[in-house]
């Protein structure tokens, strides 16, 4: 029943990408975090998360080679086809081995990649939709939202996982917190831009956004996650201090002060649980092997698989993507060196390019692209982002926009859009 379902959402949002990709994007983005639930639900190995994860790029690259769909002067295209062509020479490693259904999963998790980054510039192109984009993140966070803050208030437990010091995660029917994680932050980053571009004199809009906001923050409490914690004081710290929102800061923090007050220091007593291992590691009373949830031996174990082989596994690895839990770590071992280099390179160029936009403006557009670049270093380290589509899709993609520019976006066009308007409707007769 559930793949069933998750089955005729994923074709219909595939069915309107390939014959109105506008539409097709946002209907796409909105419908994913239900897909996402689905994940146990399949047949022969095949779930709704899989046929999008492929489908989606197919369609796009079809139309951008056929129906040349592509923007003049494409940002960093260079960068991202030499990753693609070290990424070709793992799935040909896969390939010779025999694995035919392992060698086309790696190559279309990477092709995600490469297709979220352009994906939602080639679809957005003004402001109009721009706001489309931002309403469509609004949505598709209802349904995570929801259920966590529906997890939060009535303590129902769907799957039952833990953190340090037995804390049990709230992580509605998904796989693990790192889905609830991404349409936090997804939501967030909407209802930040919707916030300061569209709502600046809608008192109620604004309240919405602010409630909807703290719902998010419940729902990013209880997941529990270190990266979570991490990516979200980074978050407001570049938002706040590159636009010189320090009274904002403060408000923050004293309202962070109070709410813990409020809950009896229940909020710091879990964030400090949370990092408990850490803590423990740093002051010489706990091991560092169980530092991050135990992933240094999982490093070990395949840093060891890496550095056994010979030179060519050195130089372009072993032709598998493995759950590393570390993203350089993985494209070393399904690239080598000649993979890394090129993964590395991609990140410099986008980080220097989104330096570039900063120097030449601070806009909250542009900060929000150091804010998700920032949230992906922060994930690279103790997960595998580069295999997750959608993630792919919001990171990319949105970075991707910043990079290209959104047309009528600054302040001035949108004011000279607002005189425009005015004077049409002020020009009309009377009756």
């Amino acid at each position: 029943m559930y793949f069933g379902g998750a089955l005729l959402l994923s074709l219909l949002a595939m069915a309107f990408l390939a014959m109105r990709p506008r539409v097709g994007l946002r209907v796409l983005l909105a419908l994913k975090p239900i897909i996402d639930a689905s994940w146990e639900s399949g047949v022969f190995g095949f779930n709704a998360l899989k046929i999008v994860g492929a489908g989606v790029p197919l369609i796009v690259l079809l139309r951008m080679v056929f129906l040349g769909e592509t923007r003049r002067g494409m940002p960093l295209v260079g960068f991202w086809i030499l990753y693609l062509f070290t990424n070709l020479i793992g799935v040909t490693l896969i390939l010779g081995s025999g694995g035919l259904y392992d060698a086309l999963d790696t190559l279309l998790r990477v092709l995600n990649g490469f297709v979220g980054f352009y994906l939602i510039q080639l679809y957005v192109t003004d402001r109009e939709d721009f706001r489309k984009v931002l309403l469509t993140f609004l949505i598709a966070g209802l349904f995570p939202m929801g259920m966590g803050l529906y997890q939060a208030t009535t303590g129902q437990i769907w799957r039952y996982t833990e953190t340090a010091g037995h804390l049990a995660r709230n992580i509605g029917v998904y796989h693990d917190a790192v889905s609830y994680r991404q349409y936090v932050f997804q939501t967030l980053t909407a209802i930040l831009l919707l916030w300061v571009y569209f709502y600046k004199n809608r008192m109620m809009a604004r309240l919405f956004l602010l409630g909807y906001a703290l719902v998010c923050l419940l729902v990013l409490f209880r997941a529990y996650t270190k990266a979570g914690f991490v990516i979200l004081a980074v978050w407001i710290l570049v938002w706040t201090v590159l636009q010189r929102k320090l009274g904002t800061l403060l408000v923050i923090v004293v309202a962070l002060f109070a709410v813990n007050a409020a809950t009896g220091n229940r909020v710091f007593e879990d964030v400090q649980t949370t990092f408990s291992k850490e803590i423990a590691a740093s002051e010489g009373t706990g091991e560092t092997r169980y530092i991050l949830s135990g992933r240094m031996g999982v490093w070990e174990g395949y840093w060891d698989s890496w550095a056994q082989g010979g030179l060519f596994v050195h130089l372009f690895g072993r032709g598998f993507s493995p759950p590393a839990h570390n993203d350089y770590l993985r494209v070393l071992v399904s690239g080598g060196i000649v993979g890394l280099f090129a993964y590395v390179l991609l990140l410099l160029a986008i980080g220097l390019s989104i330096g570039r936009l900063l120097l030449r403006e601070i806009n909250p557009l542009h900060v929000m692209a150091l804010m998700i670049y920032l949230m992906w270093l922060v994930d690279t380290i103790g997960l595998v982002p580069g295999i997750y589509p959608g993630y792919q899709w919001y990171v990319w993609g949105m970075i991707g926009l910043a990079l290209r520019g959104v047309e009528g976006l600054s302040p001035a066009a949108a004011e000279d859009r607002g005189v425009r308007r005015k004077k049409r409707w002020t020009s009309l007769p009377s009756v």
